[in-house]
């Protein structure tokens, strides 16, 4: 959080042209370091799933996750849900550090407020042209949109999870060279 806001001051001094060289450098700097912990937040989720689903079911606890009264697809399922909600954190926190990279631009919330003064006049106009005529109608369509659009995310989000622990389960049936052979199905599938 403070480095989103370190991140948006410093974009703010980039752009003065009369600043400091050496704060041009330190800008530069916070913005990479904020960029690299944008971009960590999604690398870490990514390997807590692979992680858990190794230990937990293909390797020493495995023996004792399968000695549960539960099916094997019960257990998949219940990695696939953990790491659904995980990347769906990852998707708030990193929106939130978008939202705060921006939120220390006084220029840039002033110009949004100003932009939203007329946004009910509009929003009711683009609702009654996307129902027919009806505002209601409109609404219902934007609302199905977006649900859509989160569903979809959703299913895109296990089927990469899923991609993942098939390559996994095929390169943990070899003898040797485990991982290394499931990168190479993940690569292959």
């Amino acid at each position: 959080i403070v480095l989103s806001v370190m991140a948006g001051f410093s974009a703010r001094i980039l752009d003065n042209p009369d600043s400091i060289p050496l704060f041009n450098a330190i800008g530069i700097f916070i913005l990479c370091a904020y960029f690299a912990a944008l971009s960590s937040v999604g690398i870490v989720a990514l390997v807590i799933m692979l992680q858990r689903f190794e230990k937990n079911l293909l390797g020493d606890e495995g023996y004792l996750m399968f000695t549960l009264p539960v099916s094997v697809d019960k257990h998949i399922f219940s990695k696939l849900i953990v790491s659904v909600v995980w990347f769906a954190c990852v998707a708030l926190i990193s929106l939130s550090m978008l939202l705060m990279l921006f939120s220390a631009d006084t220029q840039a919330i002033g110009s949004i407020m100003r932009g939203f003064e007329g946004l009910g006049e509009v929003l009711g106009r683009g609702f009654a042209r996307l129902g027919g005529g009806s505002t209601a109608a409109g609404i219902a369509h934007t609302v199905g949109y977006v649900l859509e659009l989160i569903i979809g995310a959703v299913v895109f989000v296990a089927e990469i999870c899923l991609r993942f622990y098939s390559a996994m389960a095929i390169g943990y049936s070899f003898k040797n060279h485990k991982k290394l052979l499931s990168v190479i199905t993940f690569f292959a599938m």
